[in-house]
């Protein structure tokens, strides 16, 4: 433990034997909060902004990231927020920010605590008294003591590389998963789980939803964007996100906000936007009808304040077409001024608050961008004042360099914030718009912390074990309620299997293990362990259960043990060059392959630029479609459902959608294949591969109307 953290609670326990009320995980810490309205609200915020140095009004816009988990009082971190007042920072393993190993939630708990520490000079001065006025300490004061920091992290679930928080949170499916139930209250239901837990270790800003919609899915795009949006109509993908974010904000008693992204929409994207800026072929108008439907719903058109999100995060995509111009091509919208032209049927929304956020300012698409026009630097203050003069509040500074070298980013954030002081003084335009930003800041702030107090935003360890994984009944009927069949039809699956596999059959199970990384120096793990459904077959099914599953007549092997030996098949050559199989193994894979009367496959998604063993069951049903005829071939999609063409899933005896790999998928998996759950869910998507063509004004397939979705919207109507 750090000298400040012993410090901290040092503190803590003084205030609680002087009978000063501290932090819990159910109430503020200075009792009821202040209750405000419009104008005493914006006449609050103007006065703490004439309060403010310039530095701290200027480094209120900036949104950071950070190496390493030192807190001490020279840290970077420490820097970065306690001499040039950013507004808030953004954790990730990837940066070592935390570990997904040991007591991760006390990691975070305590990382969280430090840094909103470094926010404040002072730490008993509230700002903001209980019956809503500005403390008159304040008042007299040269500045504020301080204000608290926003601590912003992805959750999108799934496990890693969406979800940052792991070892020690409820595993959470991903938003297809939810979108595949059909039910809004499961959104709901799981955005209460990650906001209890995300406010517990002190995240007050969660990136997320995911609200695009992917209306028209495209495999070739190689897995974006895949399990992250809630499905494939616009009408769905709205019902979704409000539920999800009233969720977040009820579970989280109104201390987390939601970061609705990526806005206006990048679902129909023509490639990867975090490896290239993208472009979308649609008018503003199309945009109307489709993309923008859910972020109107989640601001404008929320149902319940609950239901409306904090702020929208902008995307570096670009839109082709825009204003009915086929030959119109915008640069990126987070840094376009056509983001204005969008935000004008927001005006509601923004007056009352609503933050824009800018996406990673250093993302590699970026850098490709303007490395058209300044080839030998990355620009980073034109970077960010082009993404602040769009319109953005918060930006976002991230992988801000141009070889990933932490000390060269720690100085062009340096660079960026104070070239931003330097325009703050000088240019009185730049001045007004950096104080309307501000006033959002600073209003979302009082709505997270009405007391803008230290006291509020420290968290307490003893309060984690009542808010963290404690919701596994809940995931795993999602698991049962989203698992869906897609190929054969309800009625030929029992023609085409009339059993689960028999105590004398041999069964051979090939998983998707492409190893993952968490943080810079932890070992890979795999994303799917190569015996997971092994080993839920034999604890459900074998000796010490039903007995249903011989343990000598069940193996497991890896896509890439897979790939490696089509490959030798294909090129005996290969044996030789040290790129393949040892030769024991591959004899033995092979006659496990002749001998199994079922094949089972459990698929992410296919990227085989990046991971080339992800194409393997393509691969096998092209070249081994002779080995077919005799066996049951079952595939279980634990990602997007659409990587499969027609013709491959036509060799198949049955294809299940589960969209998650979270281990409740996994074992639903299991018990789908006993014949123990019969799939209840509905693709959310279109799948061309079976003509499957979600209807992108109804949320119905063309040729299949569902009651489920008529009933829904009949309530709608009523």
């Amino acid at each position: 433990m750090t000298l400040r953290a012993i410090l901290r609670y040092l503190l803590l326990a003084c205030m609680i034997l002087a009978g000063i009320s501290v932090p819990a995980a159910s109430a503020h810490a200075q009792g009821d909060p202040p209750r405000f309205n419009q104008q005493g609200l914006d006449s609050l915020v103007r006065a703490i902004i004439e309060r403010m140095s310039v530095e701290q009004r200027v480094g209120q816009l900036f949104l950071v990231t950070f190496a390493g988990n030192d807190t001490g009082p020279n840290s970077d971190v420490a820097r970065l927020v306690r001499d040039l007042h950013v507004g808030g920072v953004v954790l990730l393993n990837e940066n070592g920010n935390f570990r997904n190993e040991g007591d991760t939630p006390a990691q975070v708990l305590s990382l969280s605590n430090d840094l909103q520490t470094f926010a404040f000079r002072d730490l008993e001065t509230p700002i903001i008294l209980e019956d809503g006025r500005l403390n008159p300490e304040v008042v007299t004061a040269d500045e504020i003591p301080g204000l608290p920091l926003f601590i912003a992290i992805e959750h999108e679930g799934d496990g890693y590389p969406y979800t940052r928080l792991i070892n020690g949170f409820t595993p959470i499916p991903n938003n297809l998963a939810i979108g595949a139930t059909w039910q809004p209250d499961y959104a709901r239901q799981v955005g209460e789980v990650v906001g209890r837990e995300l406010a517990a270790v002190g995240v007050n800003l969660l990136l997320g939803p995911s609200l695009d919609v992917l209306d028209n899915p495209r495999p070739e795009l190689q897995g974006y964007p895949g399990t992250r949006t809630f499905g494939g109509d616009a009408f769905w993908v709205a019902k979704m996100g409000q539920a999800y974010i009233q969720g977040v904000h009820e579970g989280s008693q109104g201390r987390v906000a939601t970061v609705a992204k990526h806005f206006p929409g990048q679902g129909a994207s023509d490639r990867r936007p975090d490896r290239e800026v993208a472009t979308v072929q649609k008018p503003l108008s199309a945009l109307q009808q489709v993309e923008l439907v859910p972020f109107r719903a989640v601001t404008e058109e929320a149902p319940v304040p609950e239901a409306s999100t904090d702020a929208l995060m902008t995307s570096h995509v670009r839109y082709k077409g825009f204003q009915e111009n086929p030959r119109q091509l915008t640069p990126p919208i987070s840094l376009a001024p056509e983001l204005q032209t969008i935000m004008s049927g927001f005006n509601n929304w923004r007056s009352s608050g609503g933050l824009l956020v800018s996406d990673a300012l250093g993302v590699r698409a970026l850098k490709r961008y303007y490395q058209a026009t300044e080839p030998d630097r990355f620009p980073t203050r034109r970077v960010t004042q082009d993404a602040f003069i769009a319109g953005n509040d918060l930006l976002l500074l991230s992988q801000f360099d141009r070889e990933g070298i932490w000390s060269v980013q720690l100085a062009n954030m340096e660079d960026a914030i104070n070239f931003f002081r330097q325009k703050y003084e000088e240019d009185p335009a730049f001045r007004a718009r950096v104080d309307t930003s501000l006033r959002r800041i600073i209003r979302l702030k009082i709505k997270l912390y009405p007391h803008l107090s230290w006291a509020e935003t420290q968290r307490n360890p003893e309060d984690l074990p009542a808010a963290l994984n404690q919701a596994p009944d809940l995931v795993a009927q999602i698991a049962r309620d989203a698992s869906t069949l897609i190929f054969p039809g309800a009625t030929e699956i029992a023609d085409r299997l009339p059993s689960p596999p028999l105590p004398d059959e041999r069964v051979l199970i090939f998983t998707d293990t492409r190893p993952v990384t968490d943080c810079p120096d932890c070992p890979p793990v795999p994303s799917i362990p190569v015996d997971a459904i092994e080993q839920i077959a034999l604890r459900l099914y074998g000796p010490e259960a039903s007995d249903q599953v011989n343990p000598d007549l069940i193996d497991s092997a890896s896509f890439q043990e897979l790939d490696l030996l089509l490959r030798e098949l294909e090129n005996p050559d290969l044996a030789q060059s040290g790129q393949a199989l040892a030769r024991d193994r591959f004899e033995q894979l092979n006659q496990l392959i002749e001998d199994a009367n079922w094949l089972v496959f459990a698929m992410l998604d296919v990227d085989a630029q990046t991971e080339p063993s992800s194409a393997a069951l393509k691969r096998f049903l092209d070249q081994r479609v002779e080995i077919l005829r005799d066996k049951k071939i079952i595939v279980f999609a634990f990602n997007a459902p659409y990587f499969l063409s027609d013709t491959e899933i036509g060799k198949l005896t049955a294809y299940y959608g589960l969209y998650s790999k979270v281990a409740p998928f996994l074992e639903t998996a299991v018990r789908t294949l006993f014949r123990e759950f019969t799939p209840a869910g509905t693709l959310p998507v279109s799948v061309v591969g079976v003509n499957y063509d979600l209807d992108p004004l109804w949320g119905f397939t063309i040729d299949t109307l569902y009651w489920r979705d008529l009933w829904t919207l009949n309530s709608e109507w009523v």
